[in-house]
C-alpha cells in the first residue's frame, strides 16, 4: 500500500485523531490486494472491533476504487441498515469518498454505492399454467445488471449463508455482475453447506460442485 492510503487523505468531522491505518489493517489490505491479483475473491475474517471497514476501504482504494471511472458496491445487513450505512459513509470520508445510495444507482453510472442485502431484488409473480397456482420469485433489479462493479464488499457476509432464502440466492446472483468480491465476517460459515455463496473463490457450475471442491 502506498503512503497516501496508509495515512488517510481525508478526515471524519469531530474525529481528527483518526489519521492512519493500524499495522494489522495495512497487512490485511495488502493480503486482499495480493489475493485479488490472483483470483476474484477473498474472505476477511478479522474479529469484531478490529476495523474490517477500514481494511476493506483501503483495499478498494488500493485497487483504484476512488477513481471516477470505477464502480463499486458496499452491501450491509438489512437489520440496522440505517446505522450501518451511516458508519460506512462516515468512514469513507477518510478517503474523501462520498457514498451514494440505491436511488443514485443506474445501470451504467460510476461511483461507490451502499445498499443492504434486501435491496437487490424485486418480487415478480407468475402463474403455473399446469396447476393454476401463483408463485413469487425474486429477480435482481436492472440497475445492478449494467456495467460490472469493479469491487463488491459484502459486510457481515454470513447473512448469505442460507442457500434457500432470498438473501442467499440473490447474494450469489449479484456476484455475476462484479469483478472482485470481498467477504467480510468474523464467522463467514459454520458448515461447508454455508459456504455456497463464496462463489468468487472459484468458478463453480452449481452448489454441489462447490461442496465437492470445499
Amino acid at each position: 500500500l502506498p503512503e497516501n492510503i496508509k495515512v488517510f487523505p481525508g478526515s471524519i468531522p469531530g474525529k481528527p485523531f483518526i489519521k492512519q491505518l493500524y499495522s494489522h489493517q495495512v497487512e490485511g489490505a495488502e493480503r486482499i490486494l495480493t489475493a485479488w491479483a490472483e483470483q476474484d475473491g477473498m474472505v476477511l475474517m478479522d474479529d469484531a472491533g478490529l476495523g474490517k471497514t477500514n481494511t476493506a476501504l483501503a483495499a478498494m482504494v488500493g485497487r483504484g476504487g476512488s477513481l471516477p471511472d470505477k464502480r463499486n458496491l458496499i452491501v450491509v445487513p438489512a437489520s440496522g441498515k440505517a446505522g450501518l450505512k451511516a458508519q460506512w459513509t462516515e468512514t469513507a470520508k477518510l478517503y474523501n469518498i462520498d457514498l451514494q445510495g440505491k436511488t443514485d444507482l443506474e445501470p451504467d453510472n460510476n461511483g461507490t454505492f451502499i445498499v443492504s442485502y434486501d435491496e437487490f431484488w424485486e418480487t415478480k409473480k407468475y402463474t403455473d399454467h399446469a396447476t393454476g397456482k401463483v408463485h413469487e420469485i425474486p429477480v435482481i433489479l436492472p440497475q445492478y445488471k449494467g456495467k460490472k462493479f469493479d469491487t463488491v464488499l459484502f459486510d457481515e457476509c454470513h447473512t448469505m449463508q442460507n442457500a434457500t432464502r432470498k438473501t442467499g440466492r440473490m447474494g450469489v446472483e449479484i456476484q455475476k455482475y462484479c469483478d472482485k468480491a470481498l467477504y467480510m465476517s468474523a464467522t463467514p460459515y459454520t458448515t461447508i453447506s454455508d459456504m455456497h455463496y463464496l462463489t468468487k473463490l472459484g468458478e463453480f457450475k452449481d452448489r454441489d460442485e462447490f461442496k465437492l471442491w470445499a
